[in-house]
């Protein structure tokens, strides 16, 4: 009779927590959301606790691979696959895919790591890589290509502007600008 009782008795409270634990992992997915970046969440043994699908916005893998308990060696062996290599990774020459895995593998095992790695002609992404005290690790990642696109016309700006101070400097006859005012 008290077995009965004892699986009455935490029947409701496994429900709780499963019911607690979707709605956390509900929330954290409107946060990152919000916040436009992809998150992962991951254990000591490199196991995916929590995968946020802005994952799936920056490499086109299945999205089995974003399930809680998928290895993290699984995920970056699928990103691999699909052929995105950082443009950082050509001037080293081509890495194998077990070369390629342990790298990426090192950098999550990182106290703290932050990288910018270019995609194609027009996309960089930011990585912002964290290892806690207690073995769990988070990596947040960031589309920055408008921000890399902004500082780039700054720069030819500030080019520009470098070279027109030049030439009006080295006129043989002097030269007066005056504005509207």
């Amino acid at each position: 009779m008290s077995a009965g009782r004892d699986q009455a008795d935490t029947a409701p409270q496994e429900g709780a927590v499963e019911t607690a634990a979707g709605l956390q992992a509900a929330l954290f997915d409107a946060v990152c959301e919000s916040l436009s970046s992809a998150f992962i969440v991951y254990d000591k043994t490199d196991h995916i606790v929590f995968c946020s699908r802005q994952v799936l916005d920056f490499f086109p893998i299945c999205a089995d691979l974003l399930q809680p308990g998928t290895r993290l060696r699984d995920f970056l062996g699928a990103v691999y696959e699909t052929g995105i290599r950082s443009r950082s990774a050509g001037k080293q020459g081509a890495l194998s895919r077990e070369d390629w895995l342990s790298q990426k593998i090192a950098t999550h095992w990182r106290e703290r790591y932050e990288a910018v790695e270019r995609y194609g002609n027009d996309c960089w992404v930011g990585f912002q890589k964290r290892r806690l005290a207690n073995g769990y690790g988070v990596c947040v990642i960031s589309d920055i290509s408008e921000v890399k696109k902004r500082e780039e016309q700054w720069r030819l700006d500030l080019e520009r502007v470098q070279l027109t101070e030049d030439i009006l400097d080295n006129l043989p006859f002097p030269l007066f600008v005056k504005d509207r005012n």
